[in-house]
């Protein structure tokens, strides 16, 4: 799948995986694993997106979070969106 990309929507300020979590960590107590992780495919996926986005091409990958009902999951992942 081809892609077009503007020059204004190619990414430029990429945080890193450091404090990527340290914003995590403002919000949400414990789970420094996930947070990790999380942090990592994040900074790895904006840091794909702005690679791709000068080679007009962007492969899909997926993030998979598991755990019984009321850890966190959510709540990461709304955070980091809100960031």
């Amino acid at each position: 799948m081809q892609r077009e990309v503007s020059d204004e929507n190619v990414v430029t300020d990429i945080q890193s995986p450091q404090k990527l979590v340290e914003i995590l960590n403002q919000h949400v107590i414990g789970h420094t694993q996930p947070k990790k992780a999380i942090s990592n495919s994040i900074y790895y996926h904006y840091k794909k997106v702005q690679h791709n986005s000068i080679q007009q091409r962007f492969d899909k990958s997926n993030l998979l979070l598991i755990g019984p009902t009321g850890v966190g999951k959510s709540l990461l992942i709304k955070t980091v969106a809100q960031q």
